[in-house]
């Protein structure tokens, strides 16, 4: 809730999608972001982190749709 109140804005995007839709700019697009990833103007944000031998605890997290992105 705390990054609510840092006036921040939460994009997504359907990747999947803009691959079949747009495969001339997909390109551009990945550069573009990992550019400001790379400047730190964006990161992602850090739910939980699962040990290496818990590799199925974290799946079966993400397959429960409990996770942030």
């Amino acid at each position: 809730m705390n990054l609510l109140l840092r006036d921040l804005s939460f994009l997504s995007v359907q990747l999947d999608i803009l691959m079949q839709s747009q495969t001339d700019k997909i390109q551009q697009y990945l550069q573009a972001v990992m550019k400001l990833a790379s400047e730190k103007q964006i990161s992602p944000i850090v739910d939980c982190i699962y040990e290496l031998k818990d590799t199925e605890l974290a799946f079966r997290f993400l397959m429960s749709g409990q996770h942030k992105g």
